[in-house]
């Protein structure tokens, strides 16, 4: 059986994600997405929803972030080209994690832009 290429989503729509795994970090949850907001409004860009894993690593599996599950899920069910993050870091710390998320997003009809 041969898999079709998902249809790539609308690159205007954009589902907004944030992670802290500690509330004594200085990129919270707030300051997250008060970038992505900034971003999004200087390219015309619309954050058709946000998701959050407060208190996870970065090196968690995405069985272990359901917020992240949940905006890849969202990407499909809002036809998003966009997962935004404020910085790299917030989607994975390893590499491995992060090329297994980025195939994930990209399988989904998004890319991530931070």
């Amino acid at each position: 059986m041969v898999r079709r290429a998902r249809k790539p989503g609308d690159p205007k729509v954009a589902i907004g994600y944030l992670r802290v795994s500690t509330d004594k970090q200085h990129l919270g949850p707030d300051a997250q997405k008060a970038a992505i907001e900034g971003w999004a409004a200087r390219e015309g860009i619309h954050v058709a929803a946000w998701h959050a894993d407060p208190d996870v690593s970065g090196g968690s599996e995405l069985s272990d972030r359901p917020g992240l599950f949940a905006a890849i899920q969202a990407i499909r069910a809002h036809r998003a080209g966009v997962l935004a993050v404020s910085r790299r870091d917030r989607l994975a710390r390893g590499v491995e994690v992060a090329i297994a998320l980025e195939r994930a997003i990209r399988s989904a009809g998004a890319v991530v832009a931070s």
